[in-house]
């Protein structure tokens, strides 16, 4: 599945209006420019979280953490890439379609989902699969910094 099939089918999840490339969710989130990638703090404190989120997030971070031997001894095939990739995938769907934030902390986190979902896209190409997979473990690691979720453990590359 491309990136923008991926996209699309997210934004569906999410009841998005696809104006001006922003996310409006039907839930109460506020419109999301695209300009800015990296998630800012709220006034100095990380946003909240709720159960669904991190539940989804936890379980993308296992994933990563449970794939990563075998990724950095060269022993994961394109194959396996995929099978990884469709189940972050499902995770993020998972966090979209339950997580119910106040507008500007959804506004934040659909920033990192933005660039979880990029490194999932590289990582269904096989001689980007390795690049996908630092976009992915960056992006989760910047969740874990700039949103309250206690016993967070961010993975290493």
């Amino acid at each position: 599945m491309n990136h923008t099939v991926l996209a699309l089918l997210i934004a569906a999840g999410l009841g998005v209006s696809a104006i001006g490339g922003a996310f409006a969710a039907d839930h109460g989130h506020a419109s999301h420019g695209a300009a800015q990638s990296e998630p800012t703090l709220d006034h100095g404190r990380q946003w909240p979280t709720d159960g669904a989120l991190r539940h989804g997030m936890s379980e993308i971070r296992d994933l990563m953490a449970d794939a990563a031997p075998r990724i950095h001894d060269g022993r994961f095939d394109a194959a396996e890439f995929s099978r990884l990739a469709n189940g972050i995938s499902a995770r993020i769907e998972y966090v979209t379609a339950n997580c119910k934030l106040p507008p500007e902390a959804d506004a934040q986190l659909h920033l990192v989902l933005a660039r979880i979902m990029d490194g999932v896209e590289h990582m269904k190409t096989e001689r980007k699969a390795q690049d996908g997979v630092v976009m992915v473990i960056d992006a989760i690691s910047s969740y874990g910094r700039f949103f309250a979720h206690p016993g967070w453990q961010s993975p290493s590359h």
